[in-house]
């Protein structure tokens, strides 16, 4: 029996299948029931969301992969390395103008204190649907799992220092909260914009070992 390849790979330019997968690609890890250290709860990224994302995309791909010059222009002279290049494809849909799921608010807004950089949210976005502002926190990760049971310490990048429990944690209690910190909110009342729910979409793939 002949496998239906992924639709992504449907498409002619590198750049635009990129972008499919960013879109259709499930979920590094299946939504978790979490909040960020103010307490919000998380909303997390599904295969759900993934389907329809790359369902209402379809058409507009296929336009950009006869004619790719907008992206190739969008992603020209931007920092190359995955993790960047993952949120550049993903800014350039969210700032898609015919976008029927988003609007894109803002991106890489940084968060100051004591004129030291804290961090950065990745995106704001307002959801189409519930006209209600959402603090977007993305990432794609490589992880090789090196014990057979699921704990997530024991799913590591490949410098080692990168592992699958210490990313989670990072986006719950550090990047996810933002927002509520004194200077987020700060931000927030600068721009004129109310405290956004937070998101996380994470992707990548997960290596198991050769037993």
């Amino acid at each position: 029996m002949v496998s239906t390849p992924p639709a992504w790979q449907s498409f002619n330019t590198q750049q635009v299948r990129d972008l499919a997968w960013a879109l259709a690609s499930p979920p590094l890890l299946a939504p978790i029931r979490s909040r960020t250290s103010s307490g919000k709860a998380v909303h997390w990224v599904t295969q759900a969301w993934s389907e329809r994302a790359l369902d209402v995309s379809l058409d507009w791909l296929r336009a950009l992969d006869r004619y790719p010059a907008p992206l190739l222009t969008a992603l020209s002279g931007r920092d190359a390395r995955l993790g960047r290049y993952f949120e550049n494809l993903l800014a350039f849909w969210l700032a898609w103008p015919a976008n029927p799921l988003y609007r894109l608010v803002g991106q890489g807004l940084a968060i100051r204190s004591n004129n030291l950089t804290i961090g950065e949210l990745d995106f704001l976005v307002e959801d189409r649907r519930s006209s209600k502002l959402q603090h977007w926190e993305v990432a794609v990760k490589f992880y090789l799992g090196v014990h057979p049971d699921g704990d997530y310490r024991h799913w590591v990048g490949p410098a080692l220092k990168d592992r699958l429990d210490l990313k989670v944690s990072h986006l719950l209690h550090h990047q996810l909260a933002l927002p509520s910190t004194s200077e987020g909110a700060a931000l927030l009342r600068q721009l004129g914009l109310p405290e956004p729910e937070p998101v996380c979409l994470l992707k990548g793939r997960l290596f198991y070992p050769c037993e």
